[in-house]
């Protein structure tokens, strides 16, 4: 039951607000950040009505670690509502990195483009070079970005090991010099993946470690972030896990 009240919620929405796409699609190219702004106030909101009807009951911690400005946020990859559970939490003017194919699905691509979502395609090496050159640009304007560098869902029951993470991802942090903040995400595979394709609700956690600076690591460290990072947030999912078993 909870699964179709999401979906006809969400139906429900889109179809309102289809004149406000068009005017997302008319104004997106004179100033973008106006609409970027608007996109995410709503879509936080609408994530956050999800949750709730989802029946997500969520612990947040460490969000004094998140610096200002230009940030890099990497986090472990287990459901889809990772996005529902992390957007909303994010600062002002943030893009999250996400996979092509969400842009072909109907309204969900201009959705996605007033919020300024950074799309790649793992199969198009040249695009994915223009999605990380985007990422080094937003990065450098000051805006954050976000990104679940193992490239995947983890499908597996257990929340580690992880996924190998991307070494590309990382470029948007050894280009700009910005802070990297890790976040462990636990407990939303129980969500819905677990027992697809019906929703249920769970306990989650958020928590975000204190931020990365590369130039503060060791040279071999500098020159394998990726396992780096990799290694803290599996410390931090640990950590978390011998807590509450």
């Amino acid at each position: 039951m909870r699964t179709v009240i999401i979906i006809v919620y969400l139906a429900i929405y889109i179809i309102v607000h289809l004149p406000l796409l068009a005017y997302f699609k008319v104004k997106m190219k004179d100033d973008p950040d106006k609409v970027q702004a608007m996109a995410q106030r709503r879509v936080a909101g609408v994530f956050r009505v999800m949750c709730a009807l989802a029946g997500v009951k969520t612990e947040i911690s460490g969000q004094e670690n998140i610096p200002e400005g230009a940030v890099l946020f990497i986090a472990n990859h287990r459901s889809f509502f990772d996005i529902f559970i992390t957007y909303p939490l994010s600062p002002a003017g943030i893009s999250f990195i996400a996979q092509d194919g969400l842009r072909k699905i109907p309204f969900i691509g201009t959705w996605g483009d007033a919020m300024q979502i950074l799309f790649f395609n793992r199969s198009d090496m040249k695009q994915s070079v223009k999605m990380i050159l985007q990422g080094i640009a937003r990065l450098k304007a000051g805006k954050p970005v976000f990104v679940f560098p193992e490239g995947t869902r983890n499908k597996g029951e257990s929340e580690l090991p992880l996924l190998p993470f991307k070494d590309g991802t990382f470029k948007l942090a050894t280009k700009t010099g910005c802070p990297i903040v890790p976040v462990a995400i636990r407990g939303t595979r129980a969500i819905w993946e677990a027992h697809m394709p019906w929703a249920r609700p769970a306990k989650v956690s958020v928590k975000y470690g204190k931020p990365i600076y590369l130039n503060e690591l060791s040279e071999e460290d500098r020159k394998h972030p990726a396992v780096y990072v990799q290694n803290v947030i599996t410390e931090m999912l640990e950590q978390q896990l011998s807590v509450t078993g």
